[in-house]
């Protein structure tokens, strides 16, 4: 008798235990899965805007709508030097959009990896940008050549230049894109097309875009780099609206990059003004 109760007993405590633990299992899973949520979350308004908001393609109908604009008194006041004339744009999120890549982070629960970014571009899938290629086969017809000095890597150039051949970008050859061969600052690239050619116009959807003047400044010192120059964009530099990623957020105050969200919402919190 004695030994049925204590058998009992047993078979109870580790039933017991093993609840236990499969509640705190659970318990870790839901906090994960709260932690994915929170990245997910961060990810959805601005990828929903680029793709479903007709604000957006307003914006940058009207920044290309600015660049064309601008072109002829650019190409009338170009150095007479005898270089002919460039413009020199970035890709992504400036002519190509990207959001579906955005849409499969949220899809997939997962952060950004150059393998998924990788799986992405070899897709060369990615549309244009509303207003980019009438703008820049506008700029072919006066004389003006594009360089597409871009972020991707070296093994993603044939793919890209496919790519925007496909949307009717001109001048979609490796002699016109430059992408990454080691550090991302892209001046040694502008150089390189400088050499050459006389750049009339920049077009982006970060400010490094435009000048490494930028590059590494934080947020305060961004915007006095932005008034200093203010009259340049809207004329020769024309900036793109990207709400999904870019350089601002690394300028924060207190945000460290390649830390985990919830590791920098502090950091983001910090920096809203409210009244």
């Amino acid at each position: 008798m004695k030994r049925n109760l204590l058998l009992k007993g047993l078979i109870v405590a580790f039933i017991g235990f093993v609840l236990v633990y499969l509640h705190k299992d659970c318990l870790k899973e839901e906090g994960d899965s709260k932690n994915q949520k929170v990245y997910n979350e961060k990810l959805l308004m601005p990828t929903l805007f680029h793709q479903k908001a007709a604000e957006m393609s307003a914006l940058t109908i009207q920044a290309y709508n600015s660049a064309a604009n601008s072109l002829d008194e650019l190409i009338r006041t170009a150095p007479e030097n005898g270089k002919p004339l460039a413009i020199v744009t970035d890709v992504d999120e400036t002519v190509l959009d990207n959001s579906p890549f955005e849409a499969k982070l949220i899809e997939l629960n997962e952060e950004y990896t150059s393998e998924l970014w990788d799986d992405w571009c070899l897709q060369g899938s990615a549309k244009a940008i509303s207003g980019a290629v009438d703008f820049f086969n506008l700029a072919k017809e006066k004389g003006v050549k594009t360089f597409y000095i871009t972020n991707r890597k070296s093994h993603l150039e044939d793919v890209t230049v496919q790519n925007l051949k496909k949307e009717g970008f001109p001048f979609a050859n490796a002699d016109h894109v430059f992408p990454r061969e080691g550090v991302s600052n892209k001046e040694s690239r502008r150089q390189e097309v400088a050499k050459d050619y006389n750049i009339i116009m920049y077009c982006g959807d970060v400010l490094p875009d435009f000048s490494d003047k930028f590059e590494g400044l934080k947020s305060e010192h961004r915007y006095n780099l932005v008034d200093s120059l203010k009259a340049e964009f809207g004329r020769s530099f024309i900036v793109l609206p990207n709400v999904m990623y870019g350089d601002w957020i690394k300028s924060l105050e207190g945000f460290v990059v390649g830390a985990a969200h919830e590791e920098n919402k502090e950091a983001m919190l910090n920096n809203i003004s409210s009244y």
